[in-house]
């Protein structure tokens, strides 16, 4: 498992610096195979004791904060909640920051939240990425446009 996770993130790497270059795009049928190899990887991961419910709900907290603010956000709006837009982390991080300053935001908020949960436990890191997942989307970051 741990060797067919790390032939995944090389593969992701490998896209992510093919579309920086604008060469390739991933797109979204790329997006469904990794979620579904990454869901696959949690559910077989968890029944063989790999890894507890806690770890998948760190692992996967900005998304599920993302999906509950934007659901809230456009059901507050008296919009569709399913219907798409623009008002996701990624889309947020992207015009304020360019595309590269926003991966490395999310990512590090993941890795520290990843990094949080093994040191100090599942809450205090559910906190951390809550409270960096609402900095990085209302905080003032004083960033460069472009790294």
């Amino acid at each position: 498992d741990t060797g067919f996770i790390f032939l995944l993130l090389i593969s992701i790497l490998f896209f992510l610096f093919l579309n920086l270059q604008n060469k390739i795009y991933m797109g979204d049928g790329g997006i469904y195979l990794t979620s579904f190899i990454l869901g696959i990887f949690f559910i077989n991961g968890y029944h063989i004791g790999l890894l507890l419910l806690e770890d998948i709900v760190v692992y996967s907290s900005i998304i599920i904060f993302d999906f509950l603010r934007v659901f809230l956000v456009r059901t507050f709006s008296k919009k569709h909640p399913f219907q798409g837009d623009k008002m996701h982390i990624h889309h947020i991080c992207t015009k304020k920051y360019g595309i590269l300053t926003a991966m490395i935001l999310i990512q590090s908020n993941i890795f520290l939240t990843i990094l949080v949960n093994f040191l100090f436990g599942f809450y205090t890191s559910i906190f951390l990425s809550l409270f960096l997942y609402f900095f990085i989307i209302y905080g003032n970051l004083k960033l460069p446009n472009k790294i």
